[in-house]
């Protein structure tokens, strides 16, 4: 599954709990104002005219705040969406079958070498194999180290004498949120 693909999916499955949300939102406010309504019949009701504009800016006042809680708490919703898809998006790269992750890796590794001549790889801890592959399969020349780096997930980092280069799977990601994000966001927002 291509990482497009995995954002695709990510993105529906957004929207569709998008859906659902505002779905719940506008049931809330329905009932919030069928409350309120009852509540204004009944001091109407009650023969208290000196209540009816105190009923009335009540109602108002009540109105808004659900307005702006329930519009509050489906943003909220979103934003929690919009994170955990590009979390997934991190976790479904992991979980590609490894001859994708050697593809993707080797790929990475070979527009790397096109700029950098020499480096050491540092795979994520538990990647070595499939960073060992992907050098094999790149031709890159890069050297493959022993210590295995666990503050990343997939992928690996390449450092030179001058440099270090983040070719985690969460830089894919971040790259890929960066230049999707602002699409994603007019999509859900």
């Amino acid at each position: 599954m291509a990482l497009s693909d995995l954002i695709a999916q990510i993105e529906k499955d957004a929207k569709d709990t998008i859906a659902r949300l505002e779905k719940e939102y506008a049931e809330n406010h329905e009932q919030l104002k069928k409350e309120y309504k009852q509540k204004e019949a009944e001091l109407k009701a009650s023969g208290e005219k000196q209540f009816e504009s105190e009923a009335e800016a009540i109602r108002r006042k009540n109105f808004a705040l659900a307005d702006m809680e329930s519009k509050r708490i489906l943003l909220e919703k979103k934003r929690e969406i919009v994170e955990e898809a590009y979390k997934k998006a991190v976790e479904g790269l992991k979980k590609l079958p490894e001859d994708k992750q050697v593809a993707l890796l080797s790929s990475m590794l070979t527009k790397l070498a096109e700029n950098v001549d020499k480096g050491k790889i540092y795979p994520a801890k538990g990647s070595k194999s499939i960073i060992k592959k992907a050098i094999t399969k790149s031709k890159c020349g890069f050297q493959l180290e022993d210590k295995e780096n666990s503050d990343i997930t997939g992928g690996f980092i390449l450092k030179t004498s001058d440099m270090e280069v983040d070719s985690s799977y969460e830089s894919i990601v971040a790259q890929a949120k960066s230049l999707t994000q602002s699409e994603v966001i007019s999509e859900l927002f």
